[in-house]
């Protein structure tokens, strides 16, 4: 049985590493997300789970600096003030 597991986690490995082989390959950018949600089951977010090289190259950010990163983490936008917030013209 346990050789049986090891032959799987080998083949598992290889088809991995053939996928991701293909993915770099490819000239266009290629990226895989999770969805992230909140209590209630809406999406808030995307979590980037794989990236290509031309994906890296065309954001210009390193792999190991997005996958694993919420898109707000990745790219986080600056908030703008409320039109409310803005002092009346006088």
């Amino acid at each position: 049985m346990a050789a049986a597991a090891q032959k799987l986690a080998a083949t598992e490995a290889e088809s991995q590493a053939l996928l991701r082989a293909r993915a770099d390959s490819m000239l266009d950018p290629q990226v895989l997300l999770a969805a992230v949600r909140d209590a209630d089951g809406w999406i808030v977010d995307f979590r980037y789970r794989q990236v290509n090289a031309a994906a890296c190259s065309f954001i210009g950010i390193d792999e190991g600096d997005l996958v694993g990163r919420s898109q707000r983490e990745a790219f986080p936008v600056p908030e703008t003030p409320s039109p409310a917030d803005k002092p009346p013209v006088t």
